[in-house]
């Protein structure tokens, strides 16, 4: 099963600008064929609404962000 793991930095002064929502999204265009998981940080409370809102799914462990492929052919 392959899939690829996302991190995004953005500098502490670009926060709330909208950037990580465009950088995240990007990623997800760019990898709509393949799984894509992110390990967030149980306390970084502001990547975890990131994720949710980019589509990504908490998984159990409730550090994993999961988004399935979007393009999937049958």
């Amino acid at each position: 099963n392959c899939f690829y793991m996302v991190s995004i930095y953005i500098a502490p002064e670009f926060y709330r600008k909208g950037i990580g929502i465009v950088a995240l999204n990007y990623v997800n265009r760019g990898f709509e064929s393949v799984e894509l998981k992110a390990k967030i940080h149980e306390k970084n409370i502001a990547s975890q609404h990131l994720f949710l809102k980019a589509g990504y799914k908490l998984q159990k462990n409730r550090e994993l962000y999961q988004r399935t492929p979007l393009n999937v052919e049958s």
